[in-house]
């Protein structure tokens, strides 16, 4: 009886570090790939916006 008691308080403690392990990677995992997905979505914005700049600059340069 008292096996089964102590097994099951140590089964719970390992459950209860395993979930918190597994959803602090998951909140990390997820921090991560939010950054990534800004990161690529600022490239895009800022390799368009380069784009604009040199169409401005090159209709600029034939107006003059």
């Amino acid at each position: 009886m008292q096996r089964i008691f102590v097994g099951k308080i140590i089964g719970k403690a390992v459950g209860e570090i395993i979930g918190k392990v597994a959803s602090q990677a998951v909140g990390e995992f997820l921090r991560i790939y939010v950054r990534l997905k800004f990161l690529k979505r600022l490239r895009q914005r800022l390799k368009e916006f380069g784009e604009t700049l040199k169409i401005c600059y090159n209709g600029a340069f034939m107006i003059f």
